[in-house]
């Protein structure tokens, strides 16, 4: 793993929509999960930091029987 978590990764083992977990990270419900808008632009950027995530969530064990 390289640090991060791709949100349809985390999405995908949280059994919701991506947009579900965009809300929810825009909301600061998800550990190791942030957001940020660059200058004037009206999109996201989401960042999921795997080892939060991981600890928090309990993505690794998952993912190795994948």
């Amino acid at each position: 793993m390289d640090g991060r978590i791709k949100v349809e990764d985390a999405a995908r083992f949280l059994h919701m929509d991506c947009q579900t977990l965009r809300l929810m990270i825009q909301n600061n419900l998800i550990p190791g999960a942030t957001c940020f808008k660059r200058g004037n632009s009206r999109q996201y950027t989401y960042l999921i930091l795997a080892k939060p995530f991981i600890e928090t969530i309990g993505y690794a064990e998952v993912r190795q029987y994948e």
